[in-house]
Parts: structure tokens; sequence; C-alpha cells
């Protein structure tokens, strides 16, 4: 399992900071990069749930996630076919559909496996940060003498290595399947709506952050190497609380640690709002321990508590495709158009105002499903 979380988020420390210089070095403009990076974050949501409930209808979980691993690296390997922006946007659709459903069905089998082994979860997580920082980093290097075309090596390589990694995943125990209505039926109990919406808005008070924090460090007079020691703290800071996940998750019910991350990001972005000054940055980003790492844990934890068995990887699915697919969107989307109105210092105490609505949001919807902080 650490294996398949180093190589699956290796692939996005390629990804992420440098696939849109190979689009940029295939003459695309700004808007068309836009438009590829955004496939991703709109696709996932509907794409992971027709994965994860066709999957456990079937009773085919792992072997959905094999071939859902397999299929994303051709999807890979295939942007090393010349194409023009149309072909483009077709592979990249291509991709998003087989890559949506992956990390919900490795969710729900580390968590099946963590439960029965002992094994903390975060323990096994926080080597996805390992493999994102080792190849962010390691290829950052490597592209300063390489072409910029060996992104689509380098990615294809660790999609490779992932579906390599998934076969030894953990099967799940055969149990009945549920089908899309009892999914349905499940949804519309009391609180469950109002939990994922919570989590939407945890992600989406990210917006502004993830959008925008390093050109409002910028504007405030910081290098680019203060800002890069600045993300590198707050992944730092990310990975202390995964490998202390038993200890993090025991300290409180999971109802008053989501409360306490959302209290804790609206702290976080009302000092980004009130100051640039070194200590108040440095502050923030060590808060990043709980508003991203914590927060997911606690929230995957309840996820998977709160869902019959063979409904987990749709639970993880619908999880995963509101907070990194529709909150990341509606939070980029709304940081983007507020940016120029109020400036950057104002949009980052809009962000603390979502925190607080998240808070109060969390706390109703735990207080309305029975089994949320039990054991």
């Amino acid at each position: 399992m650490r294996a398949f979380y180093f190589s699956y988020f290796a692939i996005f420390g390629v990804t992420v900071p440098y696939l849109p210089l190979y689009f940029e070095s295939l003459g695309l403009a700004p808007i068309q990069i836009g438009i590829l990076s955004s496939i991703l974050p709109i696709t996932r949501p509907l794409a992971a749930s027709l994965w994860t409930s066709s999957a456990e209808k079937l009773g085919r979980r792992h072997q959905a996630t094999v071939l859902a691993c397999a299929l994303s690296a051709i999807g890979f390997a295939l942007y090393a076919i010349p194409a023009a922006f149309a072909g483009l946007v077709a592979v990249t659709i291509l991709l998003a559909l087989v890559q949506a459903p992956i990390l919900p069905f490795a969710e729900a089998a580390t968590l099946d496996a963590s439960a029965l082994t002992g094994t903390p979860y975060g323990r096994i997580r926080v080597w996805g940060s390992i493999g994102f920082i080792a190849s962010a980093w390691g290829f950052g290097a490597l592209l300063t003498w390489w072409p910029r075309r060996s992104v689509v090596a380098a990615a294809t390589f660790f999609a490779i290595l992932t579906a390599a990694s998934s076969l030894s995943l953990p099967r799940p125990v055969a149990g009945a399947a549920s089908g899309r209505a009892s999914l349905r039926k499940f949804l519309a109990r009391p609180g469950v709506l109002n939990f994922y919406l919570a989590a939407t808005l945890m992600q989406a008070c990210h917006g502004a952050y993830y959008t925008f924090f390093s050109i409002h460090m910028a504007a405030q007079g910081w290098s680019s190497l203060a800002i890069g020691s600045l993300w590198s703290l707050g992944v730092v800071s990310e990975m202390a609380v995964l490998l202390g996940s038993a200890r993090f998750l025991s300290l409180a019910p999971a109802s008053t640690l989501l409360t306490s991350c959302f209290l804790l990001a609206a702290v976080r972005w009302a000092l980004l709002a009130y100051s640039a000054a070194p200590i108040v940055a440095i502050t923030a980003q060590i808060l990043h321990a709980f508003t991203y790492a914590g927060f997911h844990l606690a929230a995957v934890t309840a996820t998977h508590r709160i869902f019959p068995e063979d409904l987990r990887s749709s639970g993880q699915a619908i999880y995963g495709g509101l907070t990194y697919g529709l909150g990341s969107v509606a939070g980029s989307l709304l940081a983007g158009a507020l940016y120029d109105t109020i400036g950057s210092f104002r949009l980052f105490g809009v962000s603390a105002l979502i925190a607080v609505a998240g808070a109060a949001l969390i706390g109703r919807a735990a207080r309305r499903i029975p089994n949320f902080d039990l054991a």
C-alpha cells in the first residue's frame, strides 16, 4: 500500500507543476492550458461515482482498481502522440474518466486493511506526500537538462508503477451487493449531505490559497525561494500529522476534530488577511497540518465509518469528488472573481468566513448522523 501511495502521488508531483510547461511547449495559449487543467476536477465527481457504484454492484472493486490504473498509464502515454488542441482535450477527458476512481478505491481498501491490521491509515497515506515531494523536486532538477516532453515519460512511468502496485492492494471481503438505489437511499439519510457540503466548503475555502498565495506573497516582497520554503513548510507540517494519525484521531470525537479544523482554518485565513509578516506566514503554513491533513484524516475516517461496507468506495468517491472536484473548482473560481475587486488580503478574509460556515454545518451534520462519532 505504501508503494501504491508513493507512486500514485508521484504522478501529481510531476504533472501538477510541470505538465502545463509541456502544454506551453506545444504552443498552447494560456486559456487552452486552463481548460485542460480544469477537466479533471470537473469530471471527477460523476466519473468516480459511476466507477465505484458499478464495481460495488458487481463485487469487483479490486479488479476495477487495477483496470483504472492500467488505463491511466495508457492515457498518460497518449500525450506523447502529436495532436492538436482538440486531440489533447480528448486524451485529457479519457484520462480524467479513468483516473477519477483510483484514489476512492484505494482509500476504501486501505481503511479496511487498517481496521484489520491496526496499522494507522496516516502512516500509509504519508507515503503519498513523500512521493509528491520526491517527484516534484527530483524531476524539477532533471527538467533543467531534459526536454519538456519528458514530463509525459515521467508521468507514464509512475502510472505504470501505480498499476503494478495496485495488484497488491487488499481485496474487499465478499459481501452483499447494494446497487445504486440503496446508495441514493443512504445519501438521503439525515445529515449525510450536510457532511459532504461541509467538506466541500473546507476545500473551497482553500481556493484563494492554492490559486493566489504565491502571487500574494510575491506582491508583498517575498522572494521565490522564501515562497517555496513556505509551501514546503506546509507539506512537512501535513506529514507530521499523517505520521501521528492514530494519536490525532484519538484526541477527540470526529465531529470535534472536524469542527476544530474548520476553526483553525478560519484562524489561518484571518492571519493571512491581516498581515504578510514572516511570523504570521509561518504560523499560517504550520496550520496546514490541521486544515488539510487533520481534516482529511477525520473526514475519510468518518466517511468509512458511516457508510456500510459495500458502499464505502462510493462514499469515498463522493467525498473526493465533491471536495477535490467541486470544492476546488468553486474555490478557485470565486477567488479569481474576487481577486481584482477586493484584493488579496480581503480575499483571505472571505476564506475565513467560508471556514466558519463549514464549522457550523459540520456540527449540524454530526448531530444528525447516529454513528458519526462511534469508533
